[in-house]
């Protein structure tokens, strides 16, 4: 990559840290005993479908999911654009796009398909795709290049272990005759990663390896980022509750005001009540009056 992509890079792709790895983060930030919990947990689960001790062995620079994309000066143009529709070539779909989207610098594979709930099936496919348009660097490591291209279906079992020099060419021939003679005499096709087992140019142990590479990232990976989530469900409380405040004080200034009114009322009442008493009063003393005289 060269340094001026890189600069662009700096200055037009957001580069925030992904959703797994603040989740490391996380796990790693907890005391020894509960990684070591968690560490057994996830080995026992791995040991069902993987070779523990070829798992180790592996380096996670080797991981697909851990290659980081990177545009080429023609696609950082387009990411320069904002995607701008009409400044983006027919070669391009919404979903090649949405992928741009998504690159940063340092996000790796496994986060671009996390952000968009793609398995790593699908985010090999599109990388590929856009590296052949030019829009994205071509793969400079080799053995992760023939990873991609064997997950994203461009190249077959038997290629993919012919570039990563597990089998010769010639061993490759052989394998593909003794397939043909095999589906000529029973008339069923024989899967390839077996014979190359019968024909003992492959054992067991790498064959369901390199199977299980394709076939187990088809599932997809889905970890939730729910930050912007619950600061939205914040927002809406904290609106509410403003609005509820707002209505509060209304409250309050109309019970001041009734308050008020009920004050003056009873006052009224009161002088109503002094004055029917003092007419009470006065009509008694007249009707004493008044009986007196006659």
């Amino acid at each position: 990559m060269s340094q001026n992509v890189m600069i662009k890079m700096q200055t037009a792709v957001c580069s925030s840290s992904s959703v797994i790895d603040r989740l490391l983060n996380y796990v790693m930030a907890q005391p020894d005993w509960v990684k070591t919990y968690i560490y057994h947990n996830l080995r026992n689960n791995l040991k069902r479908n993987f070779d523990i001790e070829k798992l180790d062995q592996n380096n996670e620079n080797d991981l697909v999911q851990m290659y980081v994309p990177t545009p080429s000066a023609t696609g950082m143009k387009i990411i320069q654009r904002k995607f701008n529709r009409s400044a983006i070539s027919f070669d391009l779909n919404e979903i090649h796009i949405k992928f741009m989207k998504s690159v940063g610098i340092n996000k790796k594979l496994i986060d671009i398909c996390n952000d968009n709930k793609w398995s790593l099936v699908d985010g090999c496919k599109l990388l590929v795709e856009i590296i052949e348009r030019g829009y994205m660097e071509s793969i400079e490591n080799t053995a992760i290049a023939n990873k991609i291209y064997y997950i994203a279906g461009r190249i077959r079992l038997g290629e993919y272990l012919l570039r990563m020099n597990k089998l010769s060419l010639e061993q490759i021939d052989r394998a593909l005759v003794t397939q043909r003679q095999i589906q000529n005499n029973i008339g069923e096709p024989t899967r390839i990663g077996e014979l190359l087992v019968n024909l003992g140019f492959i054992n067991d142990s790498d064959k369901d390896e390199i199977l299980q590479l394709k076939e187990r990232s088809t599932e997809v990976c889905s970890i939730e980022d729910q930050t912007e989530s619950l600061k939205k469900e914040i927002d809406k409380l904290t609106s509410s509750l403003e609005s509820l405040r707002f209505e509060n004080e209304g409250i309050k200034q109309d019970l001041m005001f009734y308050q008020d009114e009920l004050i003056e009322k009873s006052k009224t009442i009161a002088n109503l009540e002094s004055t029917i008493q003092e007419k009470e009063t006065k009509k008694n003393i007249f009707s004493r009056i008044f009986c007196f005289s006659q």
